[in-house]
């Protein structure tokens, strides 16, 4: 009986020390990591940076020149627009933009190697933001081009505008016979 108190008392410390150290590390997180709706979106960065990312390596260098019409951007150019606009829109609400990202980057950078690391950094860039960001800010006007906005629409449109641009690369990368990685069947035993 002893030692079954002994027990007890154990579980019971370790329970009230973890709910402390939980209680004080949630304290000192920026409200960001506290808030639901950053939650929600910092995971859906990180699902359409990996589709993104691992659809980009699953196509070949020499696709990158490929659109399916005149008309519309080609493979390099949506990675590089998708890459840009992280970017932008975080920079509208405060983030930083790095000199080198300009409205002509899609013409200029082209190279597969360079392209994939700036996608890297631009959803490096992203996920940081979003981690310090200052929730008391949603509800402040953003202007854009497109018209003003709230920045919890600003968060919206970029996950959204991500969401858009994975669908065009699945369809060009289809589009050439290249099958999603995700959607891989597994070889047969």
């Amino acid at each position: 009986m002893k030692n079954l108190k002994v027990v007890a008392a154990a579980i019971l410390a370790a329970f009230l020390l973890f709910g402390c150290i939980s209680a004080t590390e949630a304290r000192d997180m920026p409200d960001s990591h506290q808030d639901p709706f950053i939650k929600m979106i910092l995971g859906q960065v990180a699902f359409t940076e990996g589709r993104i990312s691992s659809l980009a390596e699953a196509i070949p260098e020499e696709k990158f020149n490929w659109r399916p019409d005149e008309e519309v951007r080609s493979t390099s150019e949506q990675l590089v627009h998708t890459l840009a606009a992280g970017y932008f829109i975080t920079s509208l609400m405060g983030g930083e933009k790095p000199d080198h990202i300009t409205q002509d980057l899609e013409k200029t950078l082209t190279a597969k190697s360079d392209i994939m690391k700036n996608l890297k950094g631009s959803f490096e860039a992203v996920t940081k933001f979003l981690k310090s960001y200052d929730t008391a800010n949603y509800e402040k006007m953003v202007k854009t081009p497109f018209g003003e906005f709230t920045q919890r629409n600003m968060i919206l449109i970029l996950n959204n505008h991500y969401h858009e641009h994975l669908g065009q690369l699945i369809v060009y990368a289809r589009s050439n016979g290249i099958v999603p990685p995700w959607s891989e069947k597994p070889e047969e035993q």
